[in-house]
């Protein structure tokens, strides 16, 4: 049938089926209709698929280009229920409340980030109130700009870690997190949950000993970690996988002592690493080998004696600075092939070259690498010419006895 011309209505309690002008067909039980206005209310099963709820429609006929009655409902229908007054007005007051905390917020200078964090404790504790631009939950647990985990302060317990994790949990839309100079001396396992939205991390100037493998796994969208001027002696292998896009990685001013291959596996995208002022005195031959963007590599006062070129033959990448002084090298012919392949690498440059100096043998400590390069084989090359000569002397002196004897046995035939 048609919409509904004048005197004609929708019984409530009968099913109908219309259809839009979009060509959309809508089914239900009519719940209401307004002549006036032309809209129909249908109740229909719930899209969730929950028994206990259903969806309900609002449409304005005006709009609709065919309605069936599939059951009209004749008989009366049943009274409406009776209103709680005092719920409805308890929810009236409860919602002008916070419409006023969110004014006060606003008018207070609160930034966007205090407002969120703010109705994300609110939902769970509704003692909750504003003090000037500090968060009072519980008249116990003080939250003060910027509104970040270490902003959260009150006796320990429950109730502060609980406010702690809600404030860590509503921070997905996050994009810089800064939690320098704090006391940290470990990150959970969890520490990166709700942080997927995070791009630069400063973590510098605490006391991180260990990175274990989950504790940064969901920072899926950071590009920057600070994690320098710590006591990280050991950084699991894995501990930087799910860091897939970082770009600028500084680890200077910690103690570590070994570069493993495999930590740095997915971080093909990496353009900066700063590894100065550590204990490292080993990089495992494949451990700058993913880094296919590598621009600055930052070694310098570490532990590091002597170098394997095939590290560095294995960094494929367009343009690579590197900074290696104040190490305690140990300069002999070894060390002289390997920055001589080095320096001829035309994608490799060695910024601080002439700052590298000798450490050991004793003879040559505090002078430069680059002044002392063509000295350092001297003594190998003038061993190998001797080598050289004295197996030529032999030889030549095997062919001279050889062709004695030769002529001494056709003296001796001729003679016979």
């Amino acid at each position: 049938m048609a919409a509904p011309g004048p005197g004609e209505y929708f019984s409530v309690g009968s099913h109908v089926s219309c259809l839009t002008c979009l060509g959309q067909r809508l089914q239900g039980e009519v719940v209401a209709f307004d002549y006036p206005s032309k809209m129909l209310t249908l109740k229909c099963p719930s899209s969730s698929g929950k028994p206990n709820l259903s969806d309900v429609i609002l449409i304005n006929l005006a709009y609709v280009s065919d309605v069936d009655i599939i059951n009209d409902r004749t008989e009366t229908p049943p009274p409406l229920a009776s209103l709680n007054v005092s719920k409805l007005a308890s929810r009236a007051r409860s919602e002008k409340e916070d419409k006023l905390s969110q004014a006060y917020a606003i008018s207070a200078g609160v930034s966007v980030e205090g407002q969120q964090l703010f109705q994300t404790i609110h939902k769970t504790i509704k003692d909750c109130k504003w003090q000037e631009k500090n968060i009072i939950v519980m008249d116990d647990v003080v939250i003060s700009p910027p509104y970040q985990v270490e902003n959260c302060k009150g006796k320990e317990g429950s109730a502060l870690s609980h406010i702690r994790k809600i404030a860590l949990s509503s921070l997905t839309f996050l994009e810089k997190l800064d939690l320098a100079y704090n006391e940290l001396c470990v990150l959970p396992p969890d520490f990166s949950q709700g942080l997927a939205s995070l791009k630069d991390l400063k973590l510098s100037h605490n006391t991180l000993e260990h990175l274990e493998t989950k504790s940064l796994e969901d920072l899926e969208s950071l590009e920057r970690l600070d994690l320098s001027h710590n006591h990280i002696r050991v950084i699991e292998v894995g501990a930087f996988r799910g860091l897939t896009i970082l770009r600028h990685l500084n680890l200077a001013w910690n103690q570590l002592t070994v570069l493993q291959g495999g930590l740095l596996s997915m971080q093909q995208g990496l353009g900066v690493l700063l590894l100065g002022h550590n204990n490292i005195s080993k990089i495992e031959v494949e451990a700058l080998a993913p880094l296919q963007t590598l621009t600055i590599l930052n070694l310098e006062a570490n532990q590091l004696r002597s170098l394997k070129f095939k590290i560095f033959l294995n960094l494929k990448t367009p343009s690579t600075h590197l900074q290696m002084s104040e190490n305690p090298w140990t300069c002999d012919c070894d060390l002289h092939r390997v920055f001589s392949k080095i320096l001829r690498v035309r994608h490799l440059h060695v910024d601080d070259y002439v700052n590298i100096t000798c450490h050991s043998p004793l003879l040559l400590a505090g002078a430069s690498l680059g002044l002392m390069h063509s000295q350092l084989c001297i003594a190998e090359t003038a061993t190998v010419l001797i080598i050289t000569g004295t197996v030529m002397v032999t030889v030549v002196a095997a062919m001279v006895m050889a062709e004695r004897k030769r002529k001494k046995k056709r003296m001796n035939l001729e003679n016979q």
